[in-house]
């Protein structure tokens, strides 16, 4: 058996024939062949995908007398034979032409959804860069103030040691006028309390600038 024959379930020897096949056999156009197929109730294999055209399981006999039935008159008479296998070689152009343009536009068309959706990603992407710009300047600028503050904090630990140190020496000053004849140890044991107390105040001026950096 032929490629393009398949036996039906009826027995018959059928054709395997796409509706431009068709309409050129018979000299008729693809719109005629598809409802003629449809009249007829032949079997059509579909593809699956895109692409591969219909095919259309055809009975040699039907197709014959089709054939048979078919006239195409010019002016009052029949068609000759070479005009009328032109005439089906164009149709067929024309069938297989419209067929192709279609595809064509569906393929244009699914390209342009696909670069539509490329361009929605790449604006997506420059949105999240121009976010992610955003906030590290943010980040960069509170990490600034926070070296500020802590310059200004530094400043201020330093004034308070500088003031500590001057409290400490006049008290110093004050304690050896007022004691005038006591021994230099008791002097001394003052100056000492005193020192002591200065280094507690600087000890809590560290501890307030270590809580305040760690927040």
């Amino acid at each position: 058996m032929p490629a393009n024959e398949i036996e039906r379930p009826s027995g018959d020897v059928g054709l395997r024939l796409t509706y431009a096949e068709i309409a050129a056999r018979l000299g008729i156009s693809g719109d005629a062949a598809r409802q003629l197929v449809r009249r007829r109730g032949w079997f059509r294999i579909v593809p699956n995908r895109r692409g591969p055209p219909t095919t259309v399981v055809v009975p040699e006999g039907e197709l014959a007398g089709e054939r048979r039935d078919t006239r195409h008159p010019v002016e009052g008479g029949m068609t000759p034979d070479g005009d009328r296998g032109e005439l089906w070689l164009a149709l067929s152009t024309v069938d297989r032409l419209s067929v192709q343009l279609t595809e064509a536009n569906a393929r244009a068309d699914a390209e342009r959804v696909r670069a539509d959706r490329a361009e929605d990603r790449v604006q997506e992407a420059r949105q999240q860069a121009d976010r992610a710009e955003a906030r590290a300047e943010q980040e960069r600028l509170a990490a600034d103030r926070c070296r500020g503050e802590a310059e200004a904090a530094r400043g201020e630990a330093t004034m308070a040691r500088e003031a500590t140190k001057a409290e400490g020496q006049r008290i110093a000053a004050e304690l050896a006028h007022a004691v005038g004849q006591r021994t230099a140890a008791e002097v001394e044991a003052r100056l000492l309390r005193e020192a002591e107390n200065a280094r507690q105040q600087l000890g809590r001026w560290r501890r307030a600038w270590r809580g305040w950096r760690g927040r």
